[in-house]
């Protein structure tokens, strides 16, 4: 049994180590399938820089002819922009000189045609001025009497009806008094004609009752209550008082 179960074991272990290999190849065949595709991709991305670096230089190349040929161009132009600049500098001061000659004779002859000019400009423009204030005074003037006029004439045709207006006015003032004293006067009446009557009814009410002494009193302080009832209008002239 013992040997049956070691005999098993190890075909066990040998299927299983065949397995762990079989497993290990193709992990190994497919990690080499992996970087021969990374070398392959790697080769493919040497092989496009090269390329390009080819194409760089040759651009590079073609670069630097160019750039020799324009600094031999360069060169020639500036040569030959400095002689022609020689020439145009010269040129260009004789043409200054000429015209600064021109100038001065063109001045030369402006001068004295210049200085009547302003002379008679400088006259032209004080003239102007002087009308100018001239006029504006006259204008100033006749606004000024015309304005003391239309004042004169509004004056002399208002003031007489303002005049009339305030005596109308003073005598409505006075009439309004008067008719104010007469009403007073009228209410004075009145009242003194009722207290009157109504003191001779308390003193023979009194007389009756024999108490005159309180009627009097009684009298007195009626007739102070109605004379403290009264209204008094505003603006109204101050009232008399009783004796």
């Amino acid at each position: 049994m013992a040997a049956e179960l070691a005999r098993r074991i190890s075909s066990r272990m040998l299927a299983a180590k065949s397995t762990l290999a079989q497993r290990a190849q193709m992990r190994q065949a497919q990690q080499n399938a992996i970087a021969a595709e990374e070398q392959q991709r790697l080769e493919a991305m040497l092989m496009d820089e090269a390329a390009a670096r080819e194409e760089v230089e040759a651009r590079l190349e073609k670069a630097r002819r160019v750039q020799h040929r324009l600094a031999d161009a360069l060169a020639t132009t500036r040569d030959d922009g400095a002689a022609r600049l020689a020439a145009h500098t010269v040129l260009a001061e004789w043409q200054r000189s000429l015209a600064a000659i021109k100038r001065e004779a063109h001045c030369e002859r402006l001068a004295p045609r210049h200085y009547a000019r302003a002379l008679l400009r400088m006259c032209v423009g004080r003239w102007r001025s002087s009308a100018r204030k001239l006029r504006h005074m006259r204008i100033d003037q006749f606004w000024e009497r015309s304005v003391l006029e239309l004042r004169g004439a509004l004056q002399a045709h208002y003031q007489p009806q303002l005049e009339a207006l305030r005596t109308e006015v003073r005598l409505a003032r006075e009439e309004t008094q008067a008719a104010w004293v007469a009403k007073e006067q009228q209410g004075r009446s009145l009242k003194a004609a009722f207290m009157r009557g109504v003191c001779q009814l308390n003193l023979e009410t009194a007389g009756i009752l024999g108490n005159t002494g309180n009627a009097e009193e009684e009298v007195a302080a009626a007739l102070a209550a109605v004379e403290g009832a009264m209204p008094v209008p505003h603006g109204a002239p101050p009232r008399p008082m009783l004796p």
